[in-house]
């Protein structure tokens, strides 16, 4: 489960970064432009964290 588990994470992760920010306006302010990329990278990094600590958890259940 180990690779396809972080190749799912990745392929669901990255769609979000780059959604979010094509959302805001040309003409919106630097700060809302930098904030909408900090909060979409911080989605990117939550959903690989769960996406890969489900895996592991599965992973350590069926070995242990």
């Amino acid at each position: 489960m180990g690779r396809p588990a972080v190749a799912v994470a990745w392929f669901v992760a990255l769609p979000p970064t780059f959604i979010g920010p094509a959302l805001v306006p040309a003409d919106a302010p630097v700060a809302l432009d930098l904030a909408v990329w900090g909060v979409a990278g911080l989605l990117m990094a939550a959903i690989l964290a769960a996406v890969t600590g489900a895996a592991m958890a599965r992973l350590v259940r069926e070995v242990g």
